[in-house]
């Protein structure tokens, strides 16, 4: 959610917005636009605000729901119902600091890179 879809869609309402700015149509509506300039780094502060407003929704959200356990951490499957939830160390090798979960239905909520990294890349 910190990388992809949700940051993206911030992104191109922005364009979407600054493309309706600059339409010459928009004469027809008695008004035009003149100078439209762009501030990135407030750009990129309200797709960060958008982004972190949808996450905590959705986390809220998740933290209330009844029967569901909502653990934070780096994971992965050993089987279907079997996760292993880890301090941060190497996945591959499970020791101290792991914990296993086992349940009926497991869902991971993941992305293409962790939010700490995804962050410090932008």
């Amino acid at each position: 959610m910190n990388v992809g879809c949700i940051p993206t869609k911030a992104l191109v309402r922005t364009a979407e917005l600054i493309h309706l700015a600059r339409r010459p149509e928009n004469a027809a509506f008695g008004f035009t636009v003149h100078g439209v300039s762009v501030d990135f780094p407030q750009v990129i502060v309200r797709k960060d605000g958008v982004v972190a407003d949808v996450v905590g929704r959705l986390t809220r959200s998740l933290e209330d729901a009844e029967h569901l356990n909502l653990i934070r951490g780096e994971a992965r499957f050993t089987d279907a119902r079997t996760i292993v939830l880890g301090d941060g160390r190497q996945l591959s090798a499970p020791g101290r600091g792991w914990r296993w979960c086992r349940a009926r239905t497991c869902c991971a909520w993941s992305g293409e890179q962790p939010a700490t990294e995804a962050r410090r890349a932008s």
